[in-house]
């Protein structure tokens, strides 16, 4: 299986939209470490399904398939905090804390799984924003995730409190969202991850870094979501969902070439 899937490489657009959490692939010889009874939960379940629409408008986009409990792409390849899911590249414990392996991970096996899943992804990402950059001085990059936390808002957005992208990118992506009926918020419970950090840093003002997360319950069923791996997903609700972001998608996007 290949480790991501890129799309639309060498469209006439300077947007790009990475999947990073959406694999759900992990390799045998992980998979046999892990406890027999283990949940893998909180995947970005069906995210490149609810913006297949992109492909169509050629919009680069950037897919794992890898799950983010062989390697977190959204993360400081440095950062070792195996117990912290939110912080560490490689964690030990599921999403609610339930441990994975039975014995803690070597720095070998570590070592090894940021040489062959994090940094091909990685690589190919800065390549694609690279050459974005040479053609149009600029890149808008959204970092496309999802959570299950029982928050009230349909879709939350960050841009590590201004440091990652203009006003003007956030406040038209937020606009249009809710313009098509998705309650929305900034900056407070998601504010993005080292991903967007990271390439406004490397490119400066040429990187407009976005994180959009949306809620689970907004387009895979309005329910409470525990310790489990996703399956389905509720057909009406999904299709719905999907029209609505087309929507804002196609009108931000129109909007951010012309900034």
């Amino acid at each position: 299986m290949d480790i991501y899937n890129i799309l639309n490489a060498n469209s006439k657009s300077p947007i790009i939209v990475s999947f990073p959490h959406s694999g759900t692939y992990v390799p045998d010889f992980i998979k046999n470490s892990m406890r027999k009874s283990v949940v893998l939960t909180n995947m970005d379940w069906f995210l490149p399904e609810l913006f297949d629409f992109l492909n169509a408008k050629g919009i680069t986009q950037i897919i794992s398939n890898v799950s983010r409990y062989v390697v977190d792409l959204n993360r400081d390849s440095g950062n070792l905090n195996p117990d912290n899911y939110k912080q560490s590249v490689i964690y030990e414990t599921n999403t609610f804390g339930t441990p994975l392996y039975e014995n803690s991970l070597n720095k070998m096996e570590i070592a090894k799984r940021i040489e062959t899943f994090y940094k091909p992804y990685h690589e190919e990402l800065r390549r694609q924003l690279e050459s974005k950059i040479l053609q149009f001085e600029k890149v808008y990059l959204i970092d496309m995730h999802s959570f299950f936390q029982q928050y009230n808002e349909d879709i939350c957005l960050g841009n590590s409190d201004g440091a990652t992208s203009g006003k003007d990118t956030m406040e038209v992506l937020k606009k249009n969202l809710q313009a098509n009926g998705f309650s929305t918020n900034t900056n407070s419970i998601f504010k993005g991850g080292n991903t967007i950090k990271y390439y406004r840093k490397l490119f400066g003002n040429a990187f407009q870094g976005l994180i959009l997360e949306i809620n689970y319950r907004a387009y895979i069923d309005n329910r409470y979501f525990g310790e489990e791996e996703v399956v389905a997903y509720n057909k009406e609700l999904f299709k719905d969902s999907k029209g609505r972001l087309e929507k804002t998608l196609e009108k931000t996007f129109d909007i951010w070439t012309k900034i």
